[in-house]
């Protein structure tokens, strides 16, 4: 609900994995907010870093001005390798089973990315200081008219 008026109704895993509002995305879980720009004619989304991808599912019926909504879990963090954005970790947060960063994304500000650390050796996490690649699946990206 959202100032009295109910925004979505469905099962929790749904409501997480197909918000239907920037507003849905947030209120349920953790996201990161991307400003983007939708263009019809080369059927791509571009970030305001000037990033291109394919165009997500999630933005059909969506030209011009976007909001995009990624959760910290759908991005891997890649030392070697393509990566869709560069980034360098500002803070690291040690939980266990997972590791939140905080990763200040060329262009685009800071970004919350959470590792399973189940895959992880100590030897592995990213240190505060260190240029890190970030990669995720464009269809993981929620788009939102802005």
């Amino acid at each position: 609900m959202s100032t009295g008026r109910i925004v979505q109704i469905g099962p929790p895993q749904e409501i997480y994995d197909r918000p239907a509002s920037l507003f849905v995305a947030d209120f349920v879980g953790k996201t990161n907010r991307i400003a983007a720009t939708i263009d019809a004619g080369t059927n791509s989304i571009r970030l305001a870093n000037g990033v291109a991808l394919a165009k997500p599912a999630s933005a059909n019926g969506t030209l011009g001005a976007a909001m995009v909504a990624l959760r910290p879990e759908a991005i891997s963090l890649v030392r070697n390798g393509r990566a869709t954005l560069q980034g360098t970790v500002t803070h690291r947060i040690f939980l266990g089973s997972s590791v939140e960063y905080s990763v200040e994304v060329d262009g685009l500000g800071d970004f919350l990315v959470t590792a399973d650390r189940r895959s992880l050796n100590e030897s592995d996490l990213a240190e505060p200081g260190e240029r890190i690649g970030l990669s995720f699946d464009p269809n993981a990206l929620h788009v939102f008219p802005a």
